[in-house]
């Protein structure tokens, strides 16, 4: 859709095109697509990926980041789903305005600028034309479950890509599943041996009640938590 493309080794289930475009500009959208990521042990997963292009003027972009960040699914997905946001979004991340209130909400972040800082280096211009400064505006962004899956990022260069170069991310997706599975094994409930003895009716009951507690401890902490990411799900804070 007006140059937006996905593709996919895994079955893509729903795509969806979302319009950017404004009056009398060129057709903008960004591009919706809803897979299916099979594992090893043939546990699925779904990941919602985003291909956008941005338009050239800065005004222009903000209005269409602003109306990406409120679309639906984009807007509604939940905190455990990974995402991956692709594109040219012709505008380097430290000098858009849009992206940067969108990456301090910590829900997102820059593939390129992660790898990079993990090796202790810049990240590299992804795009390259004569008489022009080197920019970044091919960018991939991932929210937090997607970034466990992040592995490498390279910038691919040579005489077939004189302006735009593609970017590669490398993520491992079993990785995502294996922790996604792991962090819903239920919990054994805490025991105690059973007292015995005279006083066992009334030690029965203390360690009753030492379980209750644990219990109402560790609900009230995970429902903190769940507040805590309510907020932190989506790329815009509400």
């Amino acid at each position: 859709e007006y140059g937006n493309a996905i593709l996919s080794r895994w079955p893509i289930v729903e795509t969806q095109n979302i319009d950017l475009s404004i009056s009398g500009r060129k057709k903008r959208s960004v591009l919706h697509a809803r897979i299916r990521i099979h594992d090893d042990d043939a546990s699925t997963r779904t990941l919602h990926a985003f291909c956008l292009h941005l338009g050239l003027s800065g005004s222009e972009r903000d209005i269409q980041m602003a109306r990406f960040l409120d679309s639906h699914p984009f807007a509604r997905l939940h905190h455990e789903t990974p995402i991956i946001v692709a594109g040219d979004f012709n505008d380097d991340p430290e000098h858009s305005q849009a992206l940067a209130e969108a990456l301090q909400t910590g829900a997102f972040h820059g593939a390129a600028e992660v790898i990079a800082h993990r090796e202790g280096r810049d990240p590299e211009p992804t795009h390259m034309r004569a008489g022009q400064q080197p920019s970044r505006i091919d960018q991939v962004y991932v929210n937090n479950v997607a970034l466990a899956a992040l592995r490498d990022v390279q910038v691919l260069r040579g005489e077939d890509f004189p302006g735009h170069c593609p970017v590669q991310v490398d993520c491992d997706w079993a990785q995502v599943n294996q922790t996604y599975r792991a962090g819903r094994q239920p919990k054994p409930l805490p025991s105690r041996p059973p007292p015995a003895g005279q006083e066992a009716p009334a030690q029965q009951e203390r360690a009753d009640d030492s379980i209750m507690s644990a219990l109402h401890r560790e609900a009230s902490t995970e429902w903190a938590r769940a507040m805590q990411l309510r907020g932190a799900g989506n790329w815009r804070r509400k």
